[in-house]
């Protein structure tokens, strides 16, 4: 009996290694950034084993774009209907990027880092 519980404690502690380490290789960044009228207004989900940035806003946003913080350059436009977009990382060079996001009373900025993605990264559920 006390050679089965022994080996119950051992196996677990094993379990628990194994998640511990399995955790670390994936990392889920949450940006907040609060609108003029001071709510919460952008919630970007990133998951560093996704190849896809969710964007969603709690005002819907007709235009979002990404400028180069180094260049000051706009990188990237696209027009959006709703509260929520995903963005492909893979279509942008490693580095931090300018977000923002026009909705029909304000244009709302937030700062992001897009990091380099692994080969053989999976796609975010919604």
């Amino acid at each position: 009996m006390l050679k089965k519980a022994l080996l119950l404690i051992v196996f677990v502690f094993i379990v628990n290694i194994l998640s511990a380490q399995e955790k670390k290789t994936s990392q889920l960044v949450k940006y907040v950034t609060t609108a003029p009228d001071g709510t919460t207004s952008i919630t970007i989900f990133d998951d560093s084993r996704s190849n896809l940035m969710q964007l969603q806003a709690k005002h819907g946003f007709y235009k979002y774009e990404l400028t180069d913080i180094v260049t000051k350059k706009k990188v990237y436009t696209a027009k959006n209907r709703g509260n929520r977009c995903v963005l492909n990382k893979l279509a942008f060079e490693e580095g931090t990027y300018d977000l923002r996001l026009y909705t029909k009373n304000f244009i709302i900025s937030s700062r992001i880092k897009i990091a380099a993605i692994k080969e053989n990264s999976i796609a975010m559920n919604e």
